[in-house]
């Protein structure tokens, strides 16, 4: 079934929003291993986001080319 426009925006909105909310929360929080459960959560939910776009035809993201991997080969 295929998704109106709208729905699909307001779905990915509403997904950045809470990997964002995830993201701040553990920025806010004292606790070490507090933070690494909401970024480890944030990370889980923005790659199930991912794999949802996978499963309906959407390609995968083409990798970052690193310009400095030139540099730190023979070091």
């Amino acid at each position: 079934m295929k998704r109106s426009p709208q729905y699909t925006q307001g779905y990915r909105a509403a997904t950045k929003h809470a990997v964002e909310w995830l993201h701040q929360r553990a920025r806010e929080m004292n606790d070490g291993h507090a933070k690494r459960i909401l970024d480890s959560a944030a990370f889980s939910f923005g790659q199930s986001r991912a794999a949802d776009k996978r499963a309906a035809g959407h390609p995968a993201p083409l990798p970052v080319a690193d310009d400095n991997a030139g540099d730190r080969e023979g070091s």
